[in-house]
């Protein structure tokens, strides 16, 4: 409370675990290189979202940890949504509006439902409409898609993206 008090409440907390102290320096080091590393690729989505988007975010303190996964993952996925693809067929209809990028319209879905998974990586995200995610539920989407008439390019999507732990 005395700090609070006498710096403000703090923007963040960084804790240090055990498990780190037991690696040697050379490892530490690496872990702190790829931290710094994470933090400039991290300022530079933001910059890069700041420009992009400048009628969504005046402020670069206004974009959030959900707003760059969005943007990754829209960049990642080639501005197509999945799950429409599978739906439709139709790559014109599976686009994600980017004008709506960072509105209730898209949500990042766990591939594998992370009730199930457990795991929160971005190989398990993809971006998706809304309303596709609220279909697929807590499904896996093969199980949701696989007699839809655009199914067979969905799989082609999924065989072509670049990130091979995003193939389920």
């Amino acid at each position: 409370r005395v700090l609070f008090r006498s710096y403000g409440k703090p923007i963040a907390i960084h804790v240090e675990v055990a498990r780190e102290l037991t690696k040697d320096p050379r490892e530490r080091l690496q872990i702190i290189d790829q931290q710094i590393n994470n933090k400039i690729n991290k300022m530079n989505l933001k910059l890069q979202i700041m420009n992009k988007y400048p009628f969504v975010f005046n402020d670069i303190s206004k974009i959030h940890h959900d707003d760059i996964v969005k943007y990754r993952l829209y960049m990642e996925q080639g501005g197509l949504d999945p799950y429409t693809l599978a739906v439709t067929g139709s790559e014109e209809k599976a686009k994600i509006h980017e004008k709506n990028l960072f509105s209730e319209d898209y949500e990042v879905d766990h591939i594998l439902p992370y009730s199930k998974s457990f795991n929160d990586t971005m190989s398990n995200k993809v971006l998706v409409n809304a309303k596709m995610n609220r279909e697929k539920a807590d499904h896996v989407p093969f199980d949701v898609f696989k007699n839809q008439p655009g199914f067979s390019k969905y799989l082609n999507w999924v065989n072509n993206i670049r990130d091979f732990k995003k193939k389920t």
